[in-house]
C-alpha cells in the first residue's frame, strides 16, 4: 500500500511538473490566454503566467520530494477545486477553446480539462494521511524550491517588458519605402494621412503576428478602444486569414499589399507595429515590444 501511494504521490507531482514545463513553453500564449479575460493589463497578464507556472513547478517538485506533506495536499486539493469552478464557467458560456493547462502542447477543451481535473481529485485522496518526510532542513529545502519553482519561468522566458528599451531598439521600419507605397500611393484603400492610427504589419502565417493581433483585440476590448484607429496590412495567401484570426478577433480595417512593398517597409521584420499621427510615425513595435499603456495613452490624448 505503502508503495502505491507513493506511485500517486510521484505522478501527481510529475502531471504538475508536465504542466508547468508545458505552459512555459507556450508562454506567450499562455499570457495572452490570461490578457483575454480583460482582468489583468497586459504586463500584468505576463507576470500573472510565470507565477501559475511558478507555483506548478512548486507543487510539483514539493509532492515529489513528500515534505510538508499535508499542506502541499490541502493547497494542491484547492487549486484543483478552484480552477475546476473556473473551467466549469468557461464551458457553460460556450467556450470551447484551449483552456491551456497544458500549454499548446496538449490542446484540451474546457470539458475535458474538468474532467482530468477530477481524475486528479481523485488520485489525491489516498494521499490524505501522508505525513512526509521530517528532517531538520526541511524548512531551509522549501524555501529553495520554493526560489527554484517560481525563477525557472523568469529565467527561461523572462517578461518582455523589463527588456523594452532593447526590443525598441530592434523595430525597424523603412520610413522613405513607408511613405512612398503608402502615403504617396493613391491606390492604397485606406486614408492614413489624417488622425491617429495603429497600422500593424502581419503575414498570415506568420505565429507572432497571430499572437500580436490577439493581443492588440484584447487591448481593445480591455480598453474600449475605437475599432477603426486600428489597421491591418498584410503580405500573402488572403485564404490564410480564416486561419489567422480567432473566434475572439476584432474585425479591422484591412488589406493587402505586394510581398515586394512589404519587405521594402518592414525590411523582413514582422511583426512591425507603428503608431502614425497625420501621416507621421511617432512610434513602432515589434512583438515583444508592444507596450498597452504607450498605445492606450497615444489613443486617448
Amino acid at each position: 500500500m505503502k508503495i502505491f501511494i507513493t506511485i500517486i504521490r510521484i505522478l501527481l507531482g510529475f502531471v504538475f511538473l508536465c504542466s508547468a514545463c508545458f505552459k512555459l513553453i507556450s508562454a506567450d500564449e499562455f499570457e495572452l490566454y490570461i490578457y483575454s479575460h480583460n482582468i489583468l493589463s497586459l504586463n500584468l497578464s505576463i507576470v500573472a503566467a510565470r507565477l501559475v507556472i511558478g507555483f506548478e513547478f512548486f507543487i510539483g517538485l514539493m509532492l515529489i520530494i513528500n515534505i510538508y506533506s499535508k499542506q502541499i495536499w490541502y493547497i494542491s486539493v484547492i487549486t484543483l477545486f478552484i480552477f475546476t469552478i473556473y473551467l466549469a464557467i468557461v464551458a457553460i458560456s460556450g467556450n470551447t477553446d484551449n483552456c491551456h493547462c497544458f500549454g499548446e502542447i496538449l490542446r484540451m477543451t474546457p470539458l475535458e480539462s474538468i474532467i482530468k481535473n477530477i481524475i486528479l481529485l481523485a488520485l489525491f485522496l489516498p494521499l490524505r494521511k501522508e505525513s512526509g518526510y521530517n528532517f531538520k532542513y526541511k524548512i531551509p529545502v522549501t524555501v529553495i524550491v520554493f526560489l527554484i519553482g517560481f525563477s525557472i519561468p523568469m529565467i527561461v522566458s523572462p517578461p518582455d517588458f523589463l527588456f523594452s528599451e532593447k526590443y525598441a531598439e530592434m523595430a525597424v521600419v523603412n520610413e522613405d519605402g513607408f511613405e512612398t507605397i503608402i502615403f504617396n500611393n493613391e491606390d492604397f484603400p485606406i486614408d492614413l494621412t489624417k488622425g491617429k492610427r495603429v497600422v500593424c504589419f502581419y503575414s498570415p502565417s506568420c505565429r507572432f503576428c497571430r499572437l500580436s493581433e490577439k493581443k492588440t483585440s484584447s487591448m481593445i476590448v480591455r480598453n474600449d478602444l475605437a475599432v477603426d484607429s486600428f489597421v491591418n496590412i498584410f503580405w500573402g495567401n488572403p485564404e490564410e486569414l480564416d486561419q489567422f484570426y480567432s473566434d475572439n478577433s476584432i474585425s479591422y480595417q484591412q488589406t493587402f499589399i505586394p510581398m515586394m512593398d512589404f519587405f521594402k517597409i518592414t525590411e523582413g521584420k514582422m511583426p512591425l507595429i507603428l503608431l502614425v499621427e497625420d501621416g507621421k510615425i511617432v512610434e513602432k513595435f515589434g512583438y515583444r515590444g508592444i507596450d498597452e499603456k504607450i498605445i492606450v495613452s497615444f489613443l486617448s490624448e
